[in-house]
Formats: C-alpha cells, structure tokens, sequence
C-alpha cells in the first residue's frame, strides 16, 4: 500500500513539474464552429475536426470537416481537405511521416460508419479508400 501512495504521489510531482500552461491557438484555428480532434501531422501542421461552420461542406448543420492548419510558414494557414462530403468525417490516424491519414465517414441518419484511408503526395489527396 505505502509503495502505491509513493508511486501516485511521484507521478503527480512529475507531471505537475512538466506541465506547461495551455495556450489558445490563433482565431484562424479557433473558429465560431466548433473544433475537435486534434492530431498533430507530422512535418505539416495540426489536423481537426470542425462542425457547426458555414464554411463546411454542408454548411453550418452539414456535418463534422476536416480542417489542416498548416505551420510550414510564418503565418498559420488553414484548410479544409478536399475529401470531405455532406457526411460527417473526423480523424482517426496518420502514418508518421504525415502523408497517409485514416478518418471515419458516417451519416446522420445511418448506425453504420466506414473507415477510409487518402496518401498525399505533397500538394493532392488521393480518392478515399
């Protein structure tokens, strides 16, 4: 019992000592929508989930997005991938070296979802598979 307590109270020290404070990333991440989901690409920028946002494909209550804020300049720049449809799509993983990501496509109005994975070649998206 004392080398559990020991255990969980050093756990803690550690991660109190590394903690960093959050910080807000800039409104061109941080829309009106809502965003979720987010995984770091490596090499790339920060992938996400958006939904409740005009700019979606299906609107405002067309469905989940995926976002890219790209980092490879200065200034933050963000996109919406190309394979995004009225359904609702969000990450589920990326290969390392950022250019295979795996997502999950469902409707609203199904119980059913699908896994599909694109490769990018640097500048295009292959077709979902």
């Amino acid at each position: 019992m004392v080398k559990v307590f020991w255990s969980i109270f050093l756990l803690n020290v550690c991660c109190l000592s590394f903690a960093q404070k959050p910080m807000r990333l800039e409104s061109i991440v941080n829309s009106e929508g809502e965003e979720s989901l987010p995984m770091v690409m490596p090499g790339t920028g920060l992938l996400f989930t958006r939904s409740l946002y005009p700019a979606n494909v299906g609107g405002t209550y067309g469905g989940q997005d995926i976002w890219l804020a790209e980092w490879r300049t200065k200034a933050t720049k963000v996109k919406r991938l190309p394979f995004n449809t009225t359904q609702n799509e969000f990450i589920a993983g990326a290969q390392p070296d950022g250019r295979t990501l795996y997502f999950v496509r469902s409707s609203a109005n199904s119980l059913t979802s699908s896994l599909y994975r694109v490769r990018s070649n640097g500048t295009t998206w292959t077709s979902p598979e």
